[in-house]
């Protein structure tokens, strides 16, 4: 199941003059009516309206949510073993980061000149929302990091398989906790230079919920 949710925002200071608390509850209220049936002043009624622009205005970024390997496997549209690793990243992320994917031009941008191909897709969390962007705090390129994951869930099937093999899982284990320890440092992963990103450029943002 593919669950949607919006990133809470921060309000904007209202304008000048206007009486946000009195304003906002009644605002879809009041503009589902006329100006000649509001029973409210003409000052209050152009206040209503600039707040109302204010808000429609903003930019929301969606972020799905995925319990279910199937319906992500629909959505991703990718090969099975990309989309299984992708999978298996998401599954290693904390609660309060996410997934997201980036225009080429705009990762080239924010992540500024290095060795290779710049990567567009990074893991990390919301710092700070404003309306039209967000601070993606801790980013570091996914693709690395999805190799990791990847061998932690190996690593996990090949413990629960061990049986009485005590020295391969001690083996097994050992190996666990160094991957682990290096999908939590992230050291060797490519970071973006600059973590502030328009929301309306974001092409896709996506988490994993038990």
């Amino acid at each position: 199941m593919s669950l949607v949710s919006r990133v809470p925002r921060s309000s904007p200071p209202p304008p000048i003059g206007m009486k946000l608390i009195a304003v906002v509850p009644s605002m879809q209220k009041h503009l589902s009516v006329r100006r000649s049936a509001y029973s409210g002043s003409t000052a209050d009624w152009e206040q209503l309206l600039a707040l109302h622009r204010v808000f429609t205005s903003m930019t929301e970024l969606e972020i799905h949510e995925y319990r279910d390997y199937d319906q992500f496997t629909a959505d991703w549209k990718d090969d099975d073993v990309a989309t299984q690793q992708v999978w298996h990243l998401l599954g290693e992320l904390e609660d309060d980061e996410l997934l997201v994917h980036l225009p080429e031009w705009l990762a080239e941008q924010k992540v500024g000149f290095i060795d290779g191909a710049v990567p567009t897709a990074f893991v990390g969390r919301i710092t700070r929302d404003t309306d039209d962007a967000i601070r993606f705090g801790n980013a570091a390129d996914a693709s690395s990091l999805q190799k990791v994951a990847h061998r932690i869930h190996q690593l996990e099937e090949g413990i629960k398989n061990a049986g009485d093999d005590d020295s391969r899982r001690e083996w097994l284990e050992d190996r666990l906790e160094d991957n682990r320890e290096s999908f939590d440092q992230r050291e060797d992963a490519v970071r973006l230079s600059e973590e502030w990103l328009p929301k309306s450029q974001i092409e896709r943002a996506v988490r994993r919920r038990a």
